[in-house]
């Protein structure tokens, strides 16, 4: 977070990624822990690893192989 009239600059990421839940339940509120990296494999978000949070996750409908 970089507040008014800092001299920070800030940086946007944009993360895709797919959930599969086979709990055979619906989760809630599943956070989502990661870690982003930069072209050249350097951390760009060291000391942070919960990127986000997931709503709901629905139960997949067929098993992966």
């Amino acid at each position: 977070m970089v507040a008014a009239g800092s001299l920070q600059k800030a940086n946007c990421y944009l993360i895709t990624g797919t959930a599969v839940n086979r709990s055979g339940k619906l989760v809630l509120n599943a956070d989502i822990f990661g870690r982003i990296y930069d072209a050249n494999n350097n951390p760009a978000m060291m000391n942070r690893t919960r990127l986000g949070a997931i709503d709901k996750c629905r139960p997949a409908k067929a098993p992966l192989s």
